[in-house]
């Protein structure tokens, strides 16, 4: 597996609203990521905290179909 972590320590975000809510909630650049990722059969993980930041990861596996 080929795993790809981003992290910061910014203001963080509610994650349940930009991702479960309303289609159009995820940012343009959140979802252009995970498309990307989904394109290329990996998964993505969002976790953030507000206040504590957030972190990416993305997962691929390397094993062949």
């Amino acid at each position: 597996e080929l795993e790809l972590r981003i992290e910061d320590n910014g203001c963080g975000f509610d994650t349940a609203w930009v991702l479960e809510g309303d289609p159009g909630g995820m940012g343009i650049g959140l979802h252009s990521i995970a498309k990307r990722i989904d394109g290329t059969g990996g998964r993505l993980e969002v976790r953030s905290h507000r206040g504590r930041g957030t972190a990416l990861t993305a997962r691929w596996s390397l094993q062949a179909a």
